[in-house]
């Protein structure tokens, strides 16, 4: 179970690095000691302020023993999710294997 949360939230920093990649030019300038241009690294970028994208959240979030009792809607339509994730989560223990790998179900 550590390694499939490892492994996820490892996916989800390389979507998040992948998605915002910094595009920004960095120009370079000759140096003394070097032959070739060297990149300056000192280009001002725009930064959120990442105390005020915690205090949203912490106002904003939903209580996590709240978020753990709401439960699906009768009419709302559910993933049918993998074998082994099925497993890693103790769904057999208490569900019968009906074969189903995937798709959507009512």
């Amino acid at each position: 179970m550590h390694r499939t949360r490892i492994s996820h939230c490892t996916y989800l920093l390389l979507q998040n690095l992948m998605c915002t990649a910094n595009v920004d030019i960095y120009t370079h300038y000759w140096a003394d000691a070097q032959l070739n241009a060297f990149p300056d690294f000192s280009v001002n970028h725009k930064c959120r302020d990442f105390d005020a994208i915690l205090r949203w959240q912490e106002e904003n979030s939903v209580d996590v023993d709240e978020f753990a009792a709401i439960r699906k809607p009768p009419d709302a339509a559910a993933r049918v999710m993998s074998h082994r994730f099925k497993e890693l989560f103790g769904w057999y223990n208490s569900n019968p294997d009906d074969g189903s790998d995937g798709g959507i179900i009512r």
